[in-house]
């Protein structure tokens, strides 16, 4: 499909609609402040991120700040799996919890005390 590379016309978009961040290049997917700015706009938008900015921290409690719990569903699997992450998550909204990663809830008390996946 169509991928825009043109940066102003990108950001441009995404500040208004940042779903529209699924047209970007892969790179501009990868630009930090294009992710921000979509993300800013939409929490869905952080779908449409690269993996390395879909698990930003940064990045994702934005969302999470901007539109609530729901906005960490669009993260990486890593990130909904790291407790320290979701435990600092749910001191601002307890109901994180319902979108951290399924194996959260399912490791040996070894690796969960490591923080291993």
């Amino acid at each position: 499909g169509y991928q825009c590379d043109d940066v102003d016309a990108v950001r441009s978009c995404a500040v208004s609609n940042g779903c529209q961040l699924r047209l970007a290049s892969v790179r501009l997917r990868d630009d930090e402040e294009t992710v921000r700015l979509a993300v800013a706009d939409v929490d869905l938008a952080l779908l449409y991120a690269s993996d390395r900015l879909r698990g930003d921290a940064q990045i994702v409690e934005m969302a999470v700040a901007r539109h609530g719990a729901e906005a960490f569903r669009y993260t990486t699997t890593r990130r909904r799996d790291d407790r320290n992450f979701v435990r600092k998550l749910m001191e601002k909204d307890a109901t994180i919890l319902a979108h951290a990663s399924p194996t959260f809830f399912f490791r040996s008390p070894a690796n969960a005390i490591a923080n291993k996946p």
